[in-house]
């Protein structure tokens, strides 16, 4: 009795297994249909579409058409309108009165007239405008002259400055090299390579003298030296030897 029961529950397991497998066959078959379906439906709507692109371009071609052959239409009644308007002009024109004739003779004899004054000037005038051609010429070249004077001016100064900016540096010590000279010392640098920078603008000591900071002086005994500060009467001045105390300004 297990046995068969055993048997039969395979049997049930195995159907079920079969129409499981049966349903998912139906499914995939109605799937691959769906898809068909919806190609096919593309196709025709594509079909559509270009067939109402060439109609709409095959009616754009036949308005076109109809277009040009209206302006050839056009352009060939024109040339008769224009040789109407011609024939009316000229019969106009032989319609004119001998009275315009005579005053249009008038006008070209009052304008001969005319030439003929002008181009038969008085004398008086031509020699006018002689003179104030002669007065144009000499103010153009005072003008001339003046510009190149002004340019020479100009040099003059130029070189005056120049001079005087180069004069100043070889008196003075300027300023930039002063803070190097300091910045040396501070070092403790070779006085050879100090006193290459210094003795171009050495000036002699006197005790009656004044002096101010940031100058250099050169000392009977002592030499040349670099004056750090200067107060009151005394200096303290920078030498080969080292600092020393000065006095300047000096009166009995």
């Amino acid at each position: 009795m297990a046995k068969k029961k055993a048997a039969s529950k395979k049997a049930a397991a195995k159907k079920k297994t079969a129409k499981k497998k049966v349903a998912k066959k139906a499914t995939k078959k109605l799937v691959k249909k769906k898809v068909a379906k919806k190609k096919v439906v593309k196709k025709v709507a594509s079909k559509n579409s270009s067939s109402k692109k060439t109609s709409k371009k095959a009616t754009k071609k036949k308005i076109a058409k109809k277009k040009v052959a209206k302006k050839k239409t056009s352009s060939k009644k024109t040339p008769v309108s224009n040789s109407k308007k011609t024939t009316n002009k000229k019969k106009v024109t032989k319609k004119k009165s001998p009275a315009k004739k005579k005053t249009s003779a008038k006008k070209a004899k009052a304008v001969k007239a005319v030439v003929q004054v002008r181009k038969e000037k008085n004398p008086i005038e031509k020699e006018t405008l002689k003179s104030d051609t002669g007065l144009v010429q000499e103010i153009k070249e005072q003008q001339k002259e003046d510009t190149i004077k002004s340019k020479k001016l100009k040099a003059l100064v130029k070189e005056q400055k120049l001079s005087k900016n180069k004069e100043e540096v070889t008196d003075e010590l300027s300023l930039r090299k002063a803070r190097l000279i300091e910045k040396y010392i501070r070092q403790g640098k070779s006085w050879e390579e100090i006193r290459k920078n210094i003795e171009d603008f050495a000036q002699s000591y006197s005790m009656k003298q004044e002096y101010e900071a940031r100058s250099v002086i050169e000392h009977s005994s002592l030499g040349v030296g670099y004056v750090m500060a200067a107060q009151n009467n005394r200096m303290t001045v920078y030498f080969e030897d080292g600092y020393r105390n000065l006095i300047m300004n000096y009166q009995k």
